[in-house]
Protein backbone atom coordinates (compact mmCIF):
# COMPACT_ATOMS: atom_id res chain seq x y z
CA UNK A 1 0.00 0.00 0.00
CA UNK A 2 2.99 2.33 -0.12
CA UNK A 3 2.90 4.78 -3.01
CA UNK A 4 5.76 4.46 -5.48
CA UNK A 5 7.02 1.11 -4.23
CA UNK A 6 6.71 -0.29 -7.77
CA UNK A 7 7.81 1.56 -10.88
CA UNK A 8 6.14 -1.02 -13.12
CA UNK A 9 4.56 -4.45 -13.07
CA UNK A 10 5.62 -6.92 -15.73
CA UNK A 11 3.73 -10.11 -16.56
CA UNK A 12 4.36 -12.74 -19.18
CA UNK A 13 2.02 -13.26 -22.15
CA UNK A 14 -1.36 -14.81 -21.31
CA UNK A 15 -0.90 -14.21 -17.58
CA UNK A 16 -3.91 -12.49 -15.96
CA UNK A 17 -4.42 -9.84 -13.32
CA UNK A 18 -7.60 -10.78 -11.44
CA UNK A 19 -9.82 -8.48 -9.41
CA UNK A 20 -12.79 -9.47 -7.26
CA UNK A 21 -13.80 -13.05 -6.61
CA UNK A 22 -12.35 -15.60 -8.97
CA UNK A 23 -12.53 -14.16 -12.52
CA UNK A 24 -14.89 -11.20 -11.87
CA UNK A 25 -12.48 -8.92 -13.71
CA UNK A 26 -9.29 -9.91 -15.53
CA UNK A 27 -6.61 -8.11 -17.54
CA UNK A 28 -4.22 -9.99 -19.81
CA UNK A 29 -2.22 -9.84 -23.02
CA UNK A 30 -3.45 -12.43 -25.53
CA UNK A 31 -0.36 -13.42 -27.47
CA UNK A 32 -2.28 -15.44 -30.06
CA UNK A 33 -4.28 -12.39 -31.19
CA UNK A 34 -1.83 -9.70 -30.05
CA UNK A 35 -4.69 -8.07 -28.14
CA UNK A 36 -5.08 -6.67 -24.65
CA UNK A 37 -8.13 -8.31 -23.08
CA UNK A 38 -10.27 -6.84 -20.33
CA UNK A 39 -12.92 -9.33 -19.25
CA UNK A 40 -15.66 -8.54 -16.73
CA UNK A 41 -18.43 -10.75 -15.33
CA UNK A 42 -20.88 -7.82 -14.93
CA UNK A 43 -21.11 -4.28 -16.30
CA UNK A 44 -17.96 -2.34 -17.15
CA UNK A 45 -18.08 1.22 -15.84
CA UNK A 46 -15.51 3.88 -16.63
CA UNK A 47 -15.92 7.15 -14.74
CA UNK A 48 -13.95 10.30 -15.41
CA UNK A 49 -14.45 13.99 -14.69
CA UNK A 50 -13.26 14.91 -18.17
CA UNK A 51 -13.70 12.99 -21.40
CA UNK A 52 -12.54 9.77 -22.95
CA UNK A 53 -10.15 9.73 -25.89
CA UNK A 54 -9.70 6.63 -28.02
CA UNK A 55 -6.50 6.56 -30.04
CA UNK A 56 -5.05 4.15 -32.57
CA UNK A 57 -1.39 4.46 -33.46
CA UNK A 58 -1.23 7.70 -31.53
CA UNK A 59 -4.03 9.33 -33.59
CA UNK A 60 -7.32 10.20 -31.90
CA UNK A 61 -10.27 8.34 -33.43
CA UNK A 62 -13.13 8.85 -30.94
CA UNK A 63 -13.86 11.32 -28.18
CA UNK A 64 -16.64 11.05 -25.59
CA UNK A 65 -17.58 13.56 -22.92
CA UNK A 66 -20.74 14.29 -21.00
CA UNK A 67 -22.27 16.25 -23.91
CA UNK A 68 -21.27 14.65 -27.20
CA UNK A 69 -19.67 11.72 -28.98
CA UNK A 70 -17.21 12.74 -31.70
CA UNK A 71 -15.82 10.50 -34.42
CA UNK A 72 -12.63 11.41 -36.29
CA UNK A 73 -13.04 8.75 -38.95
CA UNK A 74 -15.68 6.82 -40.90
CA UNK A 75 -18.23 5.20 -38.60
CA UNK A 76 -19.72 2.03 -40.07
CA UNK A 77 -21.48 -1.21 -39.03
CA UNK A 78 -19.67 -4.51 -38.85
CA UNK A 79 -21.54 -5.88 -41.89
CA UNK A 80 -23.61 -4.38 -44.69
CA UNK A 81 -27.37 -4.01 -44.09
CA UNK A 82 -27.27 -5.75 -40.70
CA UNK A 83 -27.36 -3.13 -37.90
CA UNK A 84 -29.83 -0.32 -37.20
CA UNK A 85 -29.41 3.20 -35.87
CA UNK A 86 -32.12 3.36 -33.23
CA UNK A 87 -35.31 1.26 -33.03
CA UNK A 88 -39.03 1.85 -33.57
CA UNK A 89 -39.42 2.66 -29.86
CA UNK A 90 -36.09 4.50 -29.37
CA UNK A 91 -35.65 6.82 -32.34
CA UNK A 92 -32.99 9.45 -32.90
CA UNK A 93 -34.45 12.96 -32.89
CA UNK A 94 -32.76 14.79 -35.81
CA UNK A 95 -30.37 13.74 -38.55
CA UNK A 96 -27.92 16.29 -39.98
CA UNK A 97 -26.13 15.35 -43.22
CA UNK A 98 -24.23 17.97 -45.23
CA UNK A 99 -23.57 15.80 -48.23
CA UNK A 100 -25.38 12.91 -49.87
CA UNK A 101 -27.53 10.34 -48.07
CA UNK A 102 -27.43 6.95 -49.78
CA UNK A 103 -30.62 5.25 -48.57
CA UNK A 104 -32.32 2.32 -50.28
CA UNK A 105 -35.79 3.01 -48.82
CA UNK A 106 -37.14 6.06 -46.97
CA UNK A 107 -40.16 5.77 -44.67
CA UNK A 108 -41.14 9.08 -43.06
CA UNK A 109 -44.26 10.36 -41.32
CA UNK A 110 -43.71 13.82 -42.86
CA UNK A 111 -40.83 14.91 -45.12
CA UNK A 112 -39.99 18.59 -45.70
CA UNK A 113 -37.33 19.38 -48.30
CA UNK A 114 -36.08 22.97 -48.39
CA UNK A 115 -33.82 22.57 -51.43
CA UNK A 116 -34.09 20.67 -54.70
CA UNK A 117 -35.23 17.05 -54.79
CA UNK A 118 -33.71 14.86 -57.51
CA UNK A 119 -35.23 11.37 -57.84
CA UNK A 120 -33.74 8.81 -60.23
CA UNK A 121 -36.21 6.09 -59.24
CA UNK A 122 -39.92 6.14 -58.43
CA UNK A 123 -41.97 7.91 -55.74
CA UNK A 124 -44.77 5.85 -54.19
CA UNK A 125 -47.38 7.21 -51.80
CA UNK A 126 -47.71 6.13 -48.17
CA UNK A 127 -49.73 7.25 -45.14
CA UNK A 128 -47.62 10.39 -44.58
CA UNK A 129 -47.00 13.49 -46.68
CA UNK A 130 -44.14 15.03 -48.65
CA UNK A 131 -43.67 18.80 -48.54
CA UNK A 132 -41.20 20.42 -50.96
CA UNK A 133 -40.32 24.12 -50.90
CA UNK A 134 -38.23 24.16 -54.07
CA UNK A 135 -37.81 22.24 -57.33
CA UNK A 136 -38.29 18.53 -58.02
CA UNK A 137 -36.45 16.76 -60.83
CA UNK A 138 -37.66 13.25 -61.67
CA UNK A 139 -36.13 10.71 -64.00
CA UNK A 140 -38.46 7.98 -62.75
CA UNK A 141 -42.20 7.88 -62.03
CA UNK A 142 -44.59 8.99 -59.31
CA UNK A 143 -46.95 6.20 -58.28
CA UNK A 144 -50.15 6.98 -56.33
CA UNK A 145 -52.82 4.46 -55.36
CA UNK A 146 -56.53 5.01 -56.07
CA UNK A 147 -58.04 8.24 -54.68
CA UNK A 148 -54.63 9.62 -53.60
CA UNK A 149 -54.34 13.18 -54.91
CA UNK A 150 -51.67 15.56 -56.11
CA UNK A 151 -52.60 19.01 -54.78
CA UNK A 152 -51.64 22.25 -56.51
CA UNK A 153 -51.80 25.82 -55.27
CA UNK A 154 -52.78 26.78 -51.73
CA UNK A 155 -53.85 23.62 -49.87
CA UNK A 156 -56.63 22.17 -52.09
CA UNK A 157 -57.00 24.82 -54.84
CA UNK A 158 -56.53 22.13 -57.50
CA UNK A 159 -56.01 18.40 -57.51
CA UNK A 160 -55.50 15.51 -59.91
CA UNK A 161 -56.09 11.86 -59.02
CA UNK A 162 -57.29 8.46 -60.22
CA UNK A 163 -60.58 7.32 -58.66
CA UNK A 164 -60.16 3.68 -59.62
CA UNK A 165 -61.91 3.89 -62.99
CA UNK A 166 -61.37 7.47 -64.17
CA UNK A 167 -58.99 10.42 -63.92
CA UNK A 168 -60.31 13.54 -62.21
CA UNK A 169 -58.84 17.03 -62.51
CA UNK A 170 -60.50 19.40 -60.03
CA UNK A 171 -60.04 23.14 -59.49
CA UNK A 172 -61.64 25.79 -57.29
CA UNK A 173 -61.16 28.22 -60.20
CA UNK A 174 -60.91 27.93 -63.98
CA UNK A 175 -58.95 25.20 -65.78
CA UNK A 176 -56.87 26.39 -68.72
CA UNK A 177 -55.05 24.08 -71.13
CA UNK A 178 -52.24 25.46 -73.29
CA UNK A 179 -50.37 23.87 -76.16
CA UNK A 180 -50.08 23.76 -79.93
CA UNK A 181 -51.76 20.34 -79.80
CA UNK A 182 -53.46 18.73 -76.81
CA UNK A 183 -54.00 14.99 -77.14
CA UNK A 184 -56.50 13.25 -74.85
CA UNK A 185 -56.50 9.50 -75.31
CA UNK A 186 -59.84 8.25 -74.04
CA UNK A 187 -63.33 9.58 -73.22
CA UNK A 188 -63.48 12.69 -71.04
CA UNK A 189 -66.16 14.73 -69.26
CA UNK A 190 -66.37 18.37 -68.22
CA UNK A 191 -68.22 19.12 -64.96
CA UNK A 192 -67.97 22.84 -64.03
CA UNK A 193 -68.25 23.59 -60.29
CA UNK A 194 -68.45 19.84 -59.60
CA UNK A 195 -72.03 19.58 -60.93
CA UNK A 196 -73.30 16.99 -63.40
CA UNK A 197 -71.58 16.51 -66.76
CA UNK A 198 -71.95 19.46 -69.16
CA UNK A 199 -69.78 18.30 -72.05
CA UNK A 200 -68.39 14.89 -72.92
CA UNK A 201 -66.46 13.20 -75.69
CA UNK A 202 -66.13 9.47 -76.33
CA UNK A 203 -64.89 7.39 -79.26
CA UNK A 204 -68.03 8.02 -81.38
CA UNK A 205 -69.36 11.49 -80.60
CA UNK A 206 -69.11 14.75 -78.66
CA UNK A 207 -72.15 15.83 -76.63
CA UNK A 208 -73.09 19.01 -74.82
CA UNK A 209 -75.71 19.34 -72.10
CA UNK A 210 -75.67 23.14 -72.16
CA UNK A 211 -75.98 25.84 -74.83
CA UNK A 212 -73.01 25.97 -77.17
CA UNK A 213 -72.13 29.50 -78.26
CA UNK A 214 -69.15 31.57 -79.47
CA UNK A 215 -67.22 33.74 -77.02
CA UNK A 216 -68.32 36.94 -78.81
CA UNK A 217 -71.11 37.69 -81.30
CA UNK A 218 -70.46 37.25 -85.05
CA UNK A 219 -66.76 36.43 -84.49
CA UNK A 220 -66.25 32.70 -85.04
CA UNK A 221 -67.31 30.08 -87.58
CA UNK A 222 -68.56 26.53 -87.35
CA UNK A 223 -66.39 24.84 -89.93
CA UNK A 224 -64.29 26.37 -92.71
CA UNK A 225 -64.53 26.64 -96.47
CA UNK A 226 -62.34 23.53 -96.83
CA UNK A 227 -63.58 21.84 -93.61
CA UNK A 228 -67.38 21.83 -93.82
CA UNK A 229 -69.84 19.96 -91.60
CA UNK A 230 -71.79 17.34 -93.53
CA UNK A 231 -75.36 17.73 -92.27
CA UNK A 232 -77.16 20.10 -89.92
CA UNK A 233 -80.02 18.80 -87.77
CA UNK A 234 -82.12 21.42 -85.96
CA UNK A 235 -85.47 20.79 -84.25
CA UNK A 236 -87.80 22.68 -84.31
CA UNK A 237 -86.47 26.03 -85.52
CA UNK A 238 -83.31 27.83 -86.52
CA UNK A 239 -82.63 31.52 -86.89
CA UNK A 240 -79.93 33.07 -89.05
CA UNK A 241 -79.02 36.67 -89.77
CA UNK A 242 -78.49 35.86 -93.47
CA UNK A 243 -79.40 32.87 -95.64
Amino acid sequence: NQKGIFEEIKLDDDVKIKLGNSDDFTIEWDSSASDALLTVAGDYTVDATGGYRFKVGGSQKLFLNNGEFISYQTFKPNADDSIDLGTSSAQWRNLYVDGTGYIDTISADTATINGNLVVTGNISDSTGSLSIDDNVTLTGHVYLTDDKKVYLGNTTDASIYWTGNKLELASSGDIELYGSTINIDGPFRVRPNNVSTRFMVDDTEARTLVDFKPYSNNSYDLGKADKQWKNLYVDPNYMMSTK
